[in-house]
């Protein structure tokens, strides 16, 4: 009886090891062969083994998908990287690197010692298991834990990315970048736009070979050209065009904004009015700036300009 009452403390508050209470253990014990609970205790562990194994696999699985799909990706940028010029002769290439990060190897072994001894169909090694199991799951549950749960199950923090310089001719490396540290400004900015338009295309599934009608790829850019040349703003407004992006470029509309001239297909002017604080936004066609612009540099044809032209 007390044998009893030790492996079934839940029965402690109607039972107790007295003999007092031996007609009461013999009732419970015909109860229990009447219903058959032993066979259906097993019976249950069994499928519920069986089942949150079988989540588990599946789950780890989907991770692994997640990953594939991740480089798969990456690869397909890679192609579309390496019909445009990072310098002349070499292009750029992304590499994924799984990074060495301690909460997230602790989770990826916790994962595997859950699927660990899924053949060994015994008693012990499904108990086992089934403990390893249901300790990962609590955790994953807990709302304390939430942070946690939501880094280590996006296997987009399971890496690290480096950009590669290749030569297009020897395929030999000419840079490697983990960072943009040692770099001038516009080296800076040209590999910022690399990274940039390669992360818009990543988030959004832009496949560039195999652009979908009617999609809208929409991107701001502020101040463009603040702290970059003319060479390597025509390279960053090619990475945006090879991708399908549409881009709004906010910029003052002077000299240095030319550069965009042969991307652009029309232009938003805004003016404000020094008088009353309000600005107007003016529409126009790249040809009509264009003609505007001609107008302003021949004296004989500036009065006639449009009162909407640029000031």
């Amino acid at each position: 009886m007390n044998k009893y009452l030790r492996e079934m403390r839940e029965e402690q508050t109607d039972l107790s090891g007295n003999v007092a209470c031996l007609s009461s253990f013999l009732d419970r014990l015909e109860q229990i062969r009447d219903e058959d609970l032993p066979r259906y205790e097993k019976k249950f562990k069994d499928g519920l083994n069986d089942k949150v194994s079988q989540e588990i696999g599946t789950f780890h699985s989907g991770l692994r998908q997640e990953c594939r799909e991740l480089e798969d990706r990456i690869e397909q940028l890679n192609e579309a990287l390496s019909q445009l010029d990072y310098r002349d002769g070499t292009f750029m290439r992304l590499e994924p690197r799984q990074i060495p990060d301690r909460q997230i190897d602790e989770f990826k072994r916790a994962l595997r010692e859950c699927l660990d001894e899924s053949l060994e169909n015994t008693d012990d090694a499904n108990e086992a298991r089934f403990v390893r199991i249901q300790k990962l799951v609590q955790r994953m549950a807990d709302k304390d834990e939430a942070r946690w749960r939501d880094r280590v199950i996006d296997v987009r923090n399971w890496y690290s990315f480096a950009a590669r310089e290749i030569d297009k001719e020897t395929r030999e490396t000419r840079g490697f970048y983990e960072g943009s540290s040692g770099q001038s400004g516009g080296e800076k900015a040209k590999l910022a736009f690399t990274i940039l338009v390669a992360a818009i295309a990543y988030q959004n599934d832009i496949d560039p070979d195999q652009m979908t009608p009617g999609r809208f790829h929409f991107v701001v850019v502020d101040e463009m050209f603040s702290k970059i040349d003319d060479e390597n703003a025509k390279r960053a407004l090619r990475l945006f065009e090879r991708f399908g992006l549409q881009i709004l470029i906010v910029a003052p509309l002077d000299a240095k904004a030319r550069v965009t001239e042969p991307f652009v297909d029309s232009y938003l002017h805004v003016v404000k009015d020094e008088t009353t604080n309000r600005s107007q936004l003016y529409s126009m066609t790249a040809r009509e700036y264009e003609e505007i612009v001609q107008g302003f540099d021949d004296d004989s044809t500036a009065a006639r300009a449009p009162r909407r032209a640029p000031k």
